[in-house]
């Protein structure tokens, strides 16, 4: 996207990585303007903020064929002003085919392919592949090799600034694909490559050694192939929580130690919900990490919305929301967040009724700007943590 002017945002709606528009797309000014319905182009929305504060809210729909998606996103324009807001229910139309050529000689290999969140694992038959991706914009990144066997990742390959907009062929030369060039692993902390700050490629795999031991490997990004907008993706997990930190660069040494990221746990009841007038109020008990470096930038809630169950007692789900409230939202409205209402006759049928169920809650700490945990830069670190009922 274009850079935004002073008191605009920019609002990209993408459905698995492929920036297009959905069905609505909604913006209100302050905590008590009126929403105002918005028309994107090629996936992106304008709207300028005026409200003193800065607070802005935006509400996005996308309607697949067996999904309803709700997006309600309220923050501060300081805190970011390019919202990404991406669905990951698709339609059929989303997706392409990719036929990617490669010499000969490659007959029998097994092949990773990654282009935006997308990979896929095909064999070399008569000199090339086909590999369905979503439609969009990236950096294709290509491997030759199977990453889970003691020969591992033979040859490297990119594409950069890649656009897949329809079924289309490629060719890749023996020039174009590069030594892999060997990693050194840290005990405990995984890797991914971040082409581009987009596409997501696996930095690192392994083969079994008997029934249960596992030999680790992994490849930095090859040095002839490497951009500034590179970057690696350190992270590890626990069962409620994952640390993860950006380096444009890999390191010699542990890019973090891991010992020392204990974040604080949530509080015995780190939100309530009530019904008012029918509508779903969330209160929300602030959560600070404890963690050195980080604050906590956004509260993301997964909330379903239900008529019935069924003979198993599950929900059949009518309309899925996402509820993300930034900290800076927080400070100027309360810890109290009514589901919006939008009295538009298009919006009516995804306004909060019936039964309505929280089935996911997470908290996002960062080190820097919400707006980074979008863009990635250099340094950043990131702590995500979650509870799911």
């Amino acid at each position: 996207m274009e850079p935004a002017k002073i008191n605009e945002i920019l609002i990209q709606t993408s459905r698995f990585g492929y920036v297009t528009n959905v069905d609505l797309v909604y913006a209100k000014d302050g905590l008590s303007g009126n929403w105002i319905k918005l028309t994107g182009t090629n996936g992106v929305y304008k709207f300028t903020v005026n409200d003193p504060d800065g607070i802005y809210s935006v509400a996005a729909v996308s309607v697949t064929e067996n999904d309803k998606q709700v997006y309600f996103f309220n923050a501060k324009i300081s805190e970011i002003k390019n919202v990404f807001l991406e669905f990951l229910q698709t339609k059929e139309s989303d997706f392409a085919t990719l036929t990617i050529n490669v010499p000969a000689t490659y007959n029998g290999e097994q092949v990773s392919v990654f282009f935006l969140h997308e990979h896929g694992f095909p064999t070399v038959e008569e000199g090339k592949v086909d590999v369905i991706l979503p439609k969009g914009k990236a950096d294709l990144v290509f491997f030759v090799g199977n990453m889970w066997s003691e020969t591992g990742v033979k040859k490297v390959g990119m594409v950069r600034n890649f656009e897949m907009n329809a079924d289309k062929s490629i060719t890749l030369t023996t020039a174009d694909l590069k030594e892999p060039e060997n990693a050194n692993l840290f005990e405990g902390i995984f890797f991914n490559w971040m082409v581009g700050g987009r596409t997501l490629a696996f930095g690192q795999g392994s083969y079994s050694v008997g029934e249960k031991e596992f030999v680790p490997f992994g490849y930095r990004i090859p040095s002839s192939l490497k951009t500034n907008k590179d970057f690696y993706q350190f992270h590890f997990s626990e069962s409620n929580y994952m640390y993860t930190e950006y380096k444009l660069e890999y390191p010699s040494t542990n890019p973090f130690d891991k010992n020392s990221i204990n974040p604080a746990a949530f509080s015995e009841t780190p939100f309530s919900t009530e019904t008012v007038s029918g509508n779903l109020k969330i209160n929300i008990t602030p959560y600070n990490p404890n963690v050195s470096g980080l604050t906590t930038a956004l509260y993301d809630f997964s909330i379903q919305r239900y008529k019935e169950l069924t003979e198993w007692g599950y929900p059949k789900v009518d309309v899925e929301y996402s509820v993300l409230i930034s900290s800076g939202y927080i400070e100027k409205a309360g810890t109290s967040y009514l589901m919006p209402v939008i009295n538009d006759s298009a919006f009516l049928e995804y306004n909060m009724k019936d039964n309505q169920r929280v089935t996911s809650y997470r908290v996002i700490a960062l080190s820097g700007k919400l707006e980074d945990y979008f863009t990635i830069k250099d340094g950043l670190k990131v702590l995500e943590k979650w509870k799911h009922y």
